[in-house]
């Protein structure tokens, strides 16, 4: 079984972008790049490397080379940039991928800092409106077929209807990435059929306020970067707090915190997996929410971040679909991104195989169950 992402891949919001990135020199020091760097139309010395990207997209390729195959729902444009796309996705994806000729295949220019820390992102990505409701619906076996339809939002507000449409009638779970905290809510408000068929979403702290913010929290929500936060403490209290608000509208909340780690929020244990050895979703079994907090790892080099996350997702998706538990959806996840932050490129070159360490069942990521009231202590 294939799973099926939508917008940049089949099920992540169709749309594919082409990433040029330029990454400051470390002539530049860190202080001059964080503070004193002016949009003042200046030359700076660069180095520019060229790569496919986008979150479905990303997603996708990293699900094909771990897992080991994908569909994608997307549209590019007939152009060089489109064909390079295609060429890294397997041949049978070309069939559910659109070729637009009045618009040019999305492309974008990510500017990071000689810490490969993302600063600043522009583009254009008018073909994302040629992903309609009626080349979404001409596409239906796929979503049919899939064990999972992953979703991006970068897709229109009818795409979305049209997937989730699908998704209902097929019973099919949908597994959200919100790409950007100004769409984090965009699937709830589109439709009603959003709540019952997203079972996974995959917020960072600022997306997850956002989709509190819209699903009715009442307590005030704070503006503090994940990076200002003087305590871990103070960061698992507010993710707890979100995480069991957003979970009783979705099964599995699945927090990224950058270098912190991730945070699982769902209604079982860490030992039920989310799909059955026959690659079905297994609803929730409890009714409290559990919390649990996986520290990421320390690395001493790395070359971006910019597909980190999208990896995480490929690595903890690929997992997932084989019938893992968490904490190896989790530790494979975290593979996966250690190698995207070790590559030039979104997606890594190169992955690893079922004999890698990640993948031992008797093992997992470590973790720390997040209580309301206990501080939190990382050995």
């Amino acid at each position: 079984m294939m799973p099926c992402l939508t917008s940049d891949i089949v099920f992540r919001a169709f749309s594919l972008y082409f990433k040029y990135k330029k990454y400051l020199s470390k002539q530049l020091t860190p202080n001059f790049i964080l503070f004193n760097l002016q949009l003042d139309g200046a030359t700076y010395h660069a180095t520019v490397n060229t790569s496919c990207g986008g979150v479905g997209r990303n997603i996708a390729e990293g699900i094909w080379k771990i897992f080991g195959n994908v569909n994608l729902i997307t549209a590019v444009g007939d152009d060089q940039n489109g064909d390079y796309i295609k060429r890294l996705l397997p041949n049978h994806c070309g069939a559910s991928i659109l070729t637009a000729g009045d618009h040019p295949t999305a492309s974008c220019s990510v500017l990071l800092d000689n810490r490969g820390d993302c600063k600043l992102v522009v583009g254009d990505m008018s073909v994302h409106s040629a992903i309609t409701a009626e080349w979404i619906n001409s596409h239906d076996k796929l979503i049919r077929e899939t064990p999972l339809v992953i979703m991006d939002a970068n897709i229109s507000v009818e795409a979305m209807r049209a997937t989730f449409e699908l998704c209902l009638q097929y019973d099919k779970p949908v597994f959200f990435e919100p790409t950007d905290m100004r769409f984090a809510a965009k699937p709830f408000a589109a439709s009603d059929s959003a709540f019952k068929v997203i079972r996974f979403v995959t917020p960072n702290l600022y997306e997850l306020r956002e989709m509190a913010r819209h699903l009715g929290y009442q307590e005030p929500l704070a503006n503090t970067l994940v990076e200002n936060f003087s305590e871990l403490d103070d960061l698992l209290r507010e993710v707890r707090s979100l995480g069991t608000f957003v979970v009783n509208h979705v099964d599995n909340v699945i927090v990224t915190l950058g270098n912190y780690g991730v945070a699982v929020v769902r209604r079982s244990c860490e030992h039920t997996p989310f799909f059955d050895s026959r690659g079905a979703y297994q609803r929730r079994t409890g009714d409290t929410p559990q919390v649990r907090f996986y520290p990421g790892r320390k690395l001493d080099y790395i070359v971006n971040v910019s597909g980190a996350g999208d990896s995480f997702s490929s690595g903890f998706i690929s997992a997932m679909l084989e019938g893992q538990m968490e904490p190896v959806c989790v530790e494979v996840g975290f593979e996966a991104a250690c190698c995207a932050l070790g590559s030039k490129g979104a997606v890594a070159d190169l992955y690893f195989d079922r004999s890698h360490a990640c993948w031992d069942k008797e093992k997992g990521a470590r973790f720390i169950t997040v209580e309301k009231t206990e501080p939190f202590v990382l050995e």
